[in-house]
């Protein structure tokens, strides 16, 4: 831990004045990343920064391998919190007291709020993050790095990008970013730094060679230039980068004291990354090398096991480096085919670890046979596609040259489709236009580029028309059944967009079965989704809920698949009025979901975890989620999904009960405009993108009293949706137009009104989501059924208490007595509205031992959540 510091000048010689200028420009930034490999300068850079003047305290913890525990990490942050802050800052999170078995978001939150009370804020700086790997720590750092503020700024230097940090950050401004080639070393910092090593000026020329062999790669450029302070300038002319030192060490530590056997065993194991014992026989030709790394191993020749794989092994990195140099000095002959075998051997045998494709890779290309590496590539990138690890495409193919991709077809069409799959659709129309004016799309391959066109359209431009006509060419039986599969899903989504739902789950149904026989589990997941969806809107909840538990507990967490299940889940807890889990898995989901994610479920998690939060009154908490989204929303073409945005966003301004804040997000949405313009004076063929603008523009009349225009635009709303399959959307126009002027009816005409839409609708389609979209609904709700005229069942009273009142039978005094002192005082705080968390610290105990406690409490009083505890003990009390 580096708690002092020195002068900038003493720390590396030349200070990086343009770099400090650029962490200094953004400064009011909440996260900043310093994202370049090892030897780029990070640490030095950070050194200088950490001595300028600042506006409030900063916290540096340097982090190593070591680090990458739960307790070790939170034990050194805490010290570190204390020592460079002090004991009167009156922080008093303390990781030695926390229960690390408790949700990762919970103690993330803990730590958070402890730092935001701080009067003059903190910079936490993480050096080497790229370190921390544990899976709990990554969550926890996921949540700090959602919740970084002005206040709490987040200070990231990482070898390698760090997937966990939060979406739409770069797109919405949050995260500041320097790369790998914001560190290279300048011409002008090149001769700082020689000069401060004693070097002579560098002339063009010579400076020229340097930056050529660096790079402007700092730790190679010190190096480069202490051999020419040294040797003068003929040593540039023959660096290479070599040590000596670790050249002597190694051979006479190590090699010297092998036999012939074994030293062979060393220099021809270099090549691979990690080994065992069955690819080592593989690429040797010999027979027992798990024998021999076992003994190796055992005379600790710098041969590490890997913990996280039984029987694999791997060497230090200085070593490795060493024995490259000499394989390749020795046998550069016998390298093409050791590299061969070692490719075929992992995709033969690989399929235990995900790295093993991506290594047998590596020695394919390696290996210099262009049809081998050509080969692997297509199949890896085709299992990767149907998975949905689209990056991993994009890393190999994106390498490839054009003339490469050109003769390789296949692979330039893999690419298009990780690219459209990634949401970079630029890149993707680049490729396309490339292959058709090569005359690529032509012939048999016809389709196959013809649905390629069809993905970037559907999901570049949600509004595009055309796009189903080809969909359905894409049927015919000639067509290969995987692209039949993947046409009829965005045929699907088409007809779900049009509010056409019996055909959208007609035609995703039908896809399902073609993806999972051809292994399309990502696209099968996300065809799952549109059934869900379409499911929701027609009014078939049951059907979807079953659906959607049944799919989201048979996924893995780490397939890529999850996100489009859970995003599901999400919507189906929500809507069920189980807000608590709705926004367990929300927070989840939101630090999961990135930037390349598919842009419904990107607009679906955000909007569901905004009303979320909103519902448990973290208004703050949900509007800024709802400005992160319609920031990145508004770089794309999505009037469907800026629909969805602009509706909650007036939503929750209206029962924010601020005409200042309602008329701004009014014209942040260009609502004002669009209603002047006369966008919806009439009814036209359903559009969703349309209807839910023009719900938003309701929530905006109703808030400034123009009761009869929001009346005249349900109409139209009404009107547009009488022929649409849309009914949860037709029944939230109705249930709105009653409540918009309840006035007019009498509570006993109202009460008959809602329970003729009932009747009509099904109790089911009144869910969450429908009474949140109608502001007044809950009233009339609960006035038809206190008075009797409205009754429900009981699986509906169980769901919805809140919004009808008490719906159990009330708890006898007797039960009460059953509990114990504890679960009393946990009784009486949750009355209080305290969360779990709050009953925690107040009590001294930890949230899992609450969380205990109240199942306990449960069963003793015989109720099944929270909702029921406060409707019931309320009364008794």
């Amino acid at each position: 831990m580096r708690t002092a510091l020195r002068p900038a000048a003493e720390q590396a010689g030349v200070c990086r004045h343009a770099l400090l200028a650029r962490m200094h420009a953004v400064s009011d930034k909440p996260l900043l990343l310093l994202l370049a490999p090892p030897g780029a300068g990070k640490t030095t850079l950070l050194q200088q920064w950490l001595a300028t003047a600042w506006p409030k305290p900063r916290v540096l913890l340097a982090l190593t391998p070591y680090d990458d525990q739960p307790l070790r990490f939170f034990r050194r942050l805490h010290t570190a919190l204390r020592q460079q802050l002090g004991d009167s800052t009156g922080t008093w999170f303390d990781p030695l007291a926390a229960d690390l078995h408790e949700a990762p978001v919970t103690l993330a939150l803990a730590l958070f709020e402890d730092l935001n009370r701080l009067p003059s804020g903190v910079c936490l700086v993480l050096d080497d993050a790229q370190c921390l790997q544990d899976p709990y720590l990554v969550a926890v750092l996921r949540v700090l790095a959602e919740l970084a503020s002005a206040n709490v700024q987040l200070v990231l230097a990482s070898r390698q990008a760090l997937p966990w940090l939060p979406a739409c950050g770069l797109l919405d401004g949050r995260i500041a970013c320097l790369q790998g080639a914001d560190f290279a070393f300048t011409d002008t910092e090149i001769q700082a730094l020689g000069a401060y090593l004693g070097a002579a000026v560098l002339q063009p020329p010579a400076l020229q060679a340097v930056q050529a062999m660096t790079q402007g790669w700092a730790t190679g450029v010190k190096v480069a230039l202490l051999s020419h302070a040294r040797f003068g300038l003929p040593a540039l002319a023959q660096f290479n980068g070599s040590q000596p030192q670790i050249v002597e060490y190694f051979g006479d530590v190590v090699l010297r004291q092998l036999s012939a056997e074994r030293r062979d065993f060393f220099l021809v194991t270099a090549l691979l990354e990690t080994f065992d014992g069955a690819l080592c026989d593989a690429v040797l030709q010999r027979r027992h090398s798990g024998v021999l790394l076992e003994q190796l191993a055992a005379q600790h020749l710098f041969i590490q096991p890997l913990a996280e794989r039984h029987g694999w092994y791997r060497y230090h990195p200085l070593l490795q480096d060493y024995l490259l140099h000499r394989v390749q000095l020795e046998q550069a002959d016998n390298l093409p085919a050791l590299q061969r075998r070692a490719a075929c051997h992992l995709a033969r045998h690989g399929q235990t670890d995900f790295h093993d494709d991506e290594r047998a890779l590596q020695h394919a290309q390696a290996s210099g046979d262009h049809a081998l590496h050509w080969r692997m590539l297509l199949q890896t990138s085709d299992a990767w596609l149907k998975a949905g690890y689209f990056s991993r495409v994009l890393k190999h193919l994106m390498a490839l040259d054009t003339a490469t991709l050109l003769a390789q077809p296949s692979l330039l069409g893999a690419l298009v489709e990780a690219l459209v799959l990634s949401r970079c659709f630029t890149q993707a129309d680049h490729y396309l236009h490339l292959a058709e004016q090569h005359g690529l799309a032509q012939g048999d391959d016809g389709a196959g580029w013809l649905l390629l066109r069809l993905l970037l359209g559907t999901f570049r431009d949600d509004a595009a028309s055309s796009l189903p006509k080809v969909a359905q060419g894409l049927r015919a039986a000639q067509v290969p059944m995987a692209l039949r599969a993947q046409a009829q899903t965005l045929l699907a989504y088409h007809e779900m967009m049009a509010g056409e739902l019996s055909a959208a789950i007609d035609y995703a149904s039908q896809a399902q079965a073609l993806l999972a026989h051809s292994g399309h589990h990502f696209l099968q997941s996300y065809a799952d989704l549109i059934v869900v969806l379409s499911r929701r809107h027609a009014g078939q909840s049951l059907a979807a809920r079953n659906q959607v538990y049944a799919d989201f507990s048979a996924c893995p967490r780490t397939s890529p698949a999850w996100l489009n299940r859970a995003t599901a889940m999400l919507v189906t807890l929500y809507e069920q009025n189980q807000l608590a889990e709705a926004q367990a898995l929300g927070e989840e989901l939101i630090t999961e979901i990135t930037a390349s994610s598919a842009s419904e479920a990107i607009v679906t998690v955000y909007v569901t975890l905004s009303r979320v939060l909103h519902c448990r009154a973290l208004p703050e908490r949900a509007a800024r989620l709802l400005e992160n989204l319609t920031r990145a929303v508004e770089l794309g073409h999505y009037p469907r999904l800026f629909g969805h945005v602009a509706q909650e966003a007036l939503r929750q301004a209206l029962l924010s009960g601020s005409s200042s804040v309602l008329e701004g997000v009014a014209r942040r949405f260009q609502l004002p405009q669009r209603w002047a313009a006369g966008e919806w004076e009439c009814a036209g063929p359903y559009c969703e993108g349309w209807e839910r603008s023009a719900m938003a523009c309701v929530y905006w009349l109703i808030g400034t009293a123009q009761h009869a225009q929001a009346a005249r635009l349900l109409k139209v709303l009404a009107h547009a949706l009488q022929g649409s399959q849309m009914r949860v959307r037709r029944l939230t126009v109705h249930i709105n137009l009653l409540c918009l002027n309840p006035e007019q009816d009498s509570q006993s005409q109202q009460a008959q009104t809602l329970k003729s839409l009932i009747a009509e609708y099904g109790i089911a389609c009144f869910s969450r989501g429908v009474l949140d979209e109608a502001p007044g609904a809950t009233r009339l709700l609960q006035q038809a059924v206190q008075q009797g005229v409205l009754p429900v069942p009981d699986k509906y009273r169980q769901h919805y208490a809140t919004f009808i009142g008490q719906t159990v039978a009330p708890l006898r005094l007797s039960q009460l007595a059953e509990l114990t002192d504890k679960e009393r005082e946990i009784v009486d705080g949750a009355l209080q509205g305290l969360s779990n968390a709050q009953l925690s610290d107040k009590l001294g105990i930890a949230v899992s031992t609450t969380k205990w406690h109240l199942k306990n409490i449960y069963a003793k009083l015989g109720v099944r959540s929270r909702t029921e505890l406060l409707v019931n003990v309320g009364g008794v009390n």
